[in-house]
């Protein structure tokens, strides 16, 4: 969906009309440079920090503006 004001009319049976309008926009995903290090062995950690939102969901479910990646595994 692109960014923009969108516009629908609702018609109820006894013919009175509804008109909502709606404006959005939409935000660039975030792009977070790792650098280098695209791997987590045992023991270590690493902090993704994607920048400043006005919200953030995890694949955990947490909210907070970073996450910090405990497990090993690989970042894709």
């Amino acid at each position: 969906m692109n960014s923009g004001t969108y516009t629908n009319t609702f018609t109820a049976v006894d013919g009175c009309d509804s008109i909502s309008t709606l404006e959005l926009t939409v935000q660039k995903k975030p792009d977070p440079d790792l650098g280098n290090k695209t791997t987590v062995c045992d023991g270590d950690s690493l902090m993704l920090s994607p920048g400043s939102f006005s919200s953030y969901v995890w694949q955990d479910g947490s909210t907070s503006d970073h996450y910090v990646v405990r497990k090993p595994g690989y970042i894709l």
